[in-house]
């Protein structure tokens, strides 16, 4: 709504209802169905806000609103449990969580120009609460027959606070400068527990931990400027420098309780800290040339240094350790490229982007303490010495455009990724002999973390064959494969498969108030491979559809209806058709403008 000559209010409300599946996706054993709960899990999530706007003449434009948000209820896990059949020890039971949320949003926005000057700052303010509860039937240890039915609770509390400084100058008519400053502050106050009680007579290990508090902080500062300049002749230049630094600490005090027999419980008490730094500067560089006749001419690039100080430390737990780990990286994203218009209708474009991060390792402490005194780490994570990321991409795309009734467009794009890791030499024992093996787990070399192949083909026509008439058809299909350094069947096998994308739409206008909108969807995914029965199955094939009619009337000249109707099918063959659903959409909406 309009207030006169001041402003406006806005205000609403909104709650909707989501269903989670109350079935695993695999079969309990040969012959016998999924696993299903004894309810459904249903999740209510609402909102409520209010803002008021001024917006007078020469006054500072200011908004301040409210908003509260909340989830209540329950929601699927993807942590199951063990079933009702002892025998059977694998984790394929559905689990469930119990969620209660609240949070409150406070916002306050002012925007004013004055003597050239555009500047404009936000406030918000965010606190919230929210406590869980999940349960799940384990096998404790995973190989035994000792059953045990875990409940974890949780709680959090927490405050935010970020305020964000923007403005705008022009220098020069050719020359403009933008920068800004952003402050954010973070504190949050937990508890966690866990309780385990057993649910059969076999000998097992039950578990009590919890920790009464567990405290965060962390505050950030990143701050920016930025010259955008047109010198003429055709040339368009961008750059920027951007700087943050982050500090976070974490401190808790836990407490791990074992009973190892039914009623004589050993307590461990134990500290933990965590603290880090990051600091990170970014600079950016863009060229755009178009002073040619049909063709653009473009260039970026993207350069970042960052360090990372992190420290961690635990006293009293199993194990104990104390790590600071100093880590430096670099940063480089490239793109090229050209936009070219030989002809009347056809537009043609090309770009090649290179994307590359190299991070280095600097344990500077790595230490075991023990009662016999403090030992180095010679394993994880200290024999990790430095990371690679790089990233190639092609991007090929064709536009044509014969006459106003038809439009044809193409993408083809290759992505190429790879990560290595260098690590140093790990000696172990050997399994069969049990002798000392230098290099037994990593040899002390580069290794290949995983290479990623992806291939996008995308088509869309558009076609008018008479004035009321339009119709508009899309398709795309995805190669994929992905795999890594150990590549077999049963430890990280090769990742591969396609997605089809097929999409069509209608539209028909009977008249100045009527039209008619017809639209048709089908997408399938078929990452899915065969393996023995003994094994559980690995990817996914699924297919989806969706077909919809809809028709739009205007009333009046206020007033607005639209009712809509589809049909949508979804079928996953590898879930055992657990997923399936057949569902009917019903849509109808009512515009109606106030005066």
């Amino acid at each position: 709504g309009r207030l006169p000559q001041w402003g406006w209010l806005r205000a609403g409300v909104s709650e909707y209802r989501r269903y989670d599946l109350d079935r695993g996706l695999w079969p309990w054993a040969p012959g016998q169905p999924v696993g299903v709960l004894d309810h459904a899990p249903v999740l209510d999530i609402g909102r409520s806000w209010i803002e008021l706007g001024l917006d007078r003449p020469d006054w500072p434009h200011m908004s301040l609103g409210y908003e509260h948000s909340y989830r209540e209820g329950t929601r699927s896990l993807t942590s199951w449990s063990a079933g009702p059949d002892p025998g059977i020890r694998r984790l394929l039971w559905p689990a469930f969580l119990s969620l209660d949320e609240d949070a409150h949003i406070l916002r306050f926005h002012v925007r004013h120009e004055m003597a050239g000057w555009q500047w404009e700052d936000e406030l918000r303010i965010q606190w919230s609460e929210s406590s869980a509860r999940r349960t799940n039937v384990l096998f404790s240890p995973p190989e035994s027959d000792a059953r045990f039915l875990a409940e974890v609770r949780q709680r959090q509390e927490s405050f935010q606070a970020a305020n964000a400084f923007r403005f705008e100058r022009p220098l020069r008519p050719w020359l403009r400068a933008t920068g800004g400053y952003l402050y954010s502050r973070h504190d949050a106050d937990g508890q966690f527990q866990l309780e385990e009680t057993p649910l059969a007579l076999a000998p097992g290990m039950a578990r009590r931990w919890r920790s009464p508090s567990i405290l965060l902080k962390q505050t950030g500062h990143a701050g920016n400027a930025n010259l955008i300049a047109e010198p003429g002749f055709g040339w368009v230049l961008a750059a920027g420098l951007q700087t943050d630094w982050t500090r976070q600490h974490g401190l808790g005090r836990p407490f791990f309780e074992y009973e190892f027999t039914p009623g004589d419980w050993f307590v461990q008490e134990a500290s933990q800290e965590s603290a880090r730094d990051r600091f990170a500067l970014t600079e950016v560089i863009s060229l755009r040339y178009q002073r040619l006749r049909h063709a653009v001419l473009f260039a970026e690039a993207r350069a970042e240094q960052e360090s990372i100080e992190h420290f961690e430390e635990q006293l009293g737990g199993a194990p104990e350790f104390r790590r600071d780990t100093m880590a430096t990286g670099r940063a480089w994203d490239g793109r090229v490229g050209a936009e070219v218009t030989p002809w009347s209708g056809v537009r043609l474009g090309a770009s090649y982007r290179h994307r590359q991060r190299h991070t280095e390792y600097d344990h500077r402490v790595d230490l075991i303490p023990t009662d016999f005194g403090t030992f180095p780490n010679p394993s994880y994570s200290a024999f990790l010495r430095d990371r690679e990321l790089r990233s190639d991409q092609v991007e090929l795309r064709l536009a044509w455009q014969p006459s106003l009734r038809l439009r044809l467009a193409a993408l083809y794009r290759y992505l190429r990724s790879t990560s290595h890791t260098a690590t140093d030499a790990l000696e172990g024992f050997d399994p069969d002999t049990f002798e000392l093996v230098p290099g037994f787990y990593t040899p002390g070399t580069r290794i290949l973390g995983g290479a990623s192949d992806v291939h996008t083909y995308a088509l869309q026509l558009g076609f008018r064959p008479a004035a009321r008439w339009s119709f508009r058809l899309h398709g795309a299909l995805q190669e994929s494969r992905t795999r890594s350094a150990l590549d077999d069947n049963w430890t990280l096998p090769t990742w591969a498969g396609r997605t089809y994308q097929l999409q069509g739409l209608g539209q028909w206008h009977w008249n100045e108030r009527t039209d008619l909108e017809f639209q048709y969807q089908w997408a399938m995914s078929d990452f899915h491979r065969d393996l023995p029965e003994t094994a559980l199955p690995l990817g996914t094939l699924w297919r989806e559809q969706l077909a919809t009619v809809s028709i739009r009337r205007r009333c009046r000249d206020d007033l607005i209806v639209q009712v809509r109707y589809g049909l949508w099918k979804y079928d996953e063959p590898t879930a055992g058709g657990s997923n399936d659903v057949l569902a009917h959409l019903a849509w109808v909406s009512l515009t109606w403008q106030w005066p």
